[in-house]
């Protein structure tokens, strides 16, 4: 059992642990509160703003399997990562400052989530990288939970920031949260090319 706790107490195995966190705050929180976010940001009609979540949500399950294919084609790549993180960022900061038609909305959080999703593949990726031997299993279930660490966070946060009428603020933080799970990247993939 020590042994075991060991390698989930290893650097890299906390990193990718840390990124589910950063990632479900930054992704949940989009989800859960982007929709009441833009329609009190720009009055827009619930079932439009709805329907701008959907295009993002949508392009997410086709950005997973794109990335699934790039990432089976070019292995675990930084670059891989780095552009599907930051022009996701990109493109939520641009929706949440810039007053659009509706179907360009629609447009560019479909594409966003695309960028997003493209990046699943890869993640997992990095985290079989410094996963030892025979520890998949443990070292998977363990970082999921990360998951459901940010996913318990992310709602007092969002919602504190929308209690104090700041539906700007979600924008900045998913994009922010992103980013940050960007950098959590790098150290894993230093970490991997370290790895004896």
């Amino acid at each position: 059992f020590r042994q075991e706790l060991m390698v989930l107490m290893s650097p890299p195995i906390l990193l990718c642990f840390l990124f589910y966190v950063i990632s479900s705050i930054g992704f949940g929180g989009f989800r859960t509160f982007g929709v009441s976010s833009i329609v009190e940001l720009y009055g827009t009609p619930l079932a439009a703003a709805n329907g701008a979540l959907t295009g993002f949500l949508i392009g997410s399950s086709v950005g997973i399997l794109a990335g699934g294919w790039i990432a089976d084609r070019f292995g675990a790549r930084m670059i891989t990562a780095a552009i599907g993180f930051l022009v996701a960022a990109g493109l939520i900061l641009l929706v949440g400052t810039v007053s659009m038609p509706m179907a360009l909305m629609v447009g560019i959080l479909s594409l966003a989530g695309i960028m997003r999703g493209s990046v699943q593949s890869t993640r997992d990726l990095f985290v079989l990288s410094v996963t030892p031997s025979g520890s998949s299993g443990k070292v998977f279930g363990f970082v999921y939970n990360g998951a459901m660490v940010g996913a318990s966070i992310m709602p007092l946060l969002y919602g504190w920031v929308l209690d104090a009428g700041k539906p700007q603020a979600v924008f900045w933080l998913t994009a922010g949260f992103m980013t940050l799970a960007l950098c959590t990247f790098f150290g894993v993939k230093r970490l991997a090319a370290n790895k004896p």
